[in-house]
């Protein structure tokens, strides 16, 4: 997705940050900008939040077609809360100079023709979990001898293939009847899911009360009581990268003798990152991304990673003042499929480069998170607003390798998105370094 949305305002035109927010919430939108933004000297990444969402877009200023005319543009290339973003800052900035706002097919809008084509678009709002079920239980047996019967409301189609082993139950009481939250991720058997729910509806149907911490909170297993699910080495790691080459038809590289020195890793760095290294050196690896862009190096060198910070202090700046303040518990934090929400602002002090590509998107490890087999938290940033954490660098990688893959097919390359993927990941390269039944 890249949506391109400009204002065409007078070259004089400067609209301070909080301006811009302030119209934009006239205009039916609750905007957070960085502090300090420039529309008139700026330009590059600007994160932002858009009703609770994330988002970002690229800004840059050039001269209009007309004399003493400029013309916004407002690039929102990944998510659909940026592109919303995108449009209600550049309908913002030309109801406060005076301008309109122009979009990709070239149409223009002011005064009624932009309010209502701003009401054409949706506010974001968070989507719905597919991984959670909602059923109606009743008692309708005797407690006695340790046996209870209950009786289920309906139950959503295809629930019965959802063997994951719950890691939330919430109860809501408000209900006529008790209703059971039950949440899964993707870690254990049938059986044990059976079990578990099993337990769930009987606290429901016991009456055991809710109380309000119960409603506000959804408890998660802390990422240091996790395994990765990382189960390479730097042979089977070989085998992913050159599946991955393979199905994306990047260029096929003979590998070097066996003998070849390998870069030295920091045996402190995680197993998997390490790993990948040593694969991509013994078969000079190249992904779709490097053949079509070449002299670019996409990984950092492991033997020097640096902190984002120093790495690149604009950028660090941006998303820290986009992310200020955004400190969520553990226990409700470590999510590692769609519900998931950002990273939290302390993180970013501690993360290292382990890639980057060109335009600001970043790789980053966050080594103060770790799971319980060492792997340290993935973090994925990039300039269009997209935010994800991986419980490895392997998960990362497992990601870019499926974006590409949707990519190369001619699909929509989100759909690649590890937590997105539509098929089967047991049926693609992924199944080499990371167990698919977790």
């Amino acid at each position: 997705m890249s949506t391109l949305v400009s204002a065409v305002v007078p070259s004089t035109a400067d609209a301070p940050a909080s301006q811009i927010v302030e119209q934009a919430g006239r205009l039916g939108a609750a905007l957070s900008l960085p502090e300090g933004l420039d529309i008139a000297r700026d330009s590059g990444l600007v994160p932002c939040l858009l009703d609770g969402q994330q988002a970002a877009f690229e800004f840059t200023r050039d001269e209009g077609e007309s004399a003493g005319s400029a013309v916004l543009q407002f690039e929102a290339r990944t998510s659909y809360s940026s592109l919303v973003a995108s449009a209600y800052v550049a309908a913002s900035v030309a109801v406060l100079s005076g301008g309109h706002v122009r979009d990709e097919d070239g149409h223009c809008y002011s005064g009624t023709a932009l309010t209502d084509w701003l009401s054409s678009m949706e506010l974001p709002v968070p989507e719905s979990d597919a991984n959670e079920l909602r059923i109606e239980v009743r008692v309708v047996g005797p407690r006695g001898n340790g046996l209870l019967q209950l009786e289920l409301g309906k139950v959503p189609p295809g629930a019965h293939l959802a063997h994951r082993q719950r890691d939330r139950v919430r109860r809501d009481t408000r209900a006529s009847n008790p209703l059971v939250s039950v949440r899964f991720s993707p870690i254990m058997h049938r059986l044990e899911l059976g079990v578990l729910l099993a337990a769930a509806l009987a606290m429901v149907a016991c009456g055991k009360p809710a109380t309000d911490a119960d409603s506000r909170q959804s408890l998660v297993v802390p990422l240091s009581q996790m395994n990765s699910g990382y189960i390479g080495d730097p042979e089977r790691m070989t085998r992913f990268l050159r599946c991955w080459q393979k199905e994306v038809g990047a260029e096929a590289v003979q590998p070097t003798d066996f003998g070849v020195t390998i870069p030295a890793t920091d045996p402190r760095l995680p197993r998997s990152l390490r790993d990948f290294h040593v694969a991509k050196a013994q078969i000079r690896f190249r992904s779709l991304y490097e053949q079509s862009n070449p002299g670019t190096e996409r990984y950092a060198d492991p033997r020097a990673l640096v902190p984002f910070k120093q790495f690149s202090e604009a950028d660090f700046s941006n998303w820290k003042s986009a992310f200020a303040g955004m400190n969520e518990p553990d226990a409700s934090y470590f999510r590692y499929d769609r519900s998931q929400q950002g990273f939290r602002e302390r993180d970013l002090d501690s993360m290292l480069v382990a890639g980057a590509e060109t335009g600001g998107a970043f790789y980053l490890l966050i080594p103060r998170n770790t799971t319980r087999d060492g792997e340290s938290e993935a973090l994925f940033l990039h300039h269009g607003g997209l935010v994800s954490r991986y419980k490895s660098f392997a998960h990362l990688l497992a990601s870019l390798y499926l974006e590409e893959r949707e990519r190369f097919a001619g699909r929509d390359p989100s759909l690649g998105h590890l937590y997105y993927f539509p098929g089967r990941l047991g049926e693609t390269c992924v199944s080499h370094v990371i167990d698919t039944s977790m």
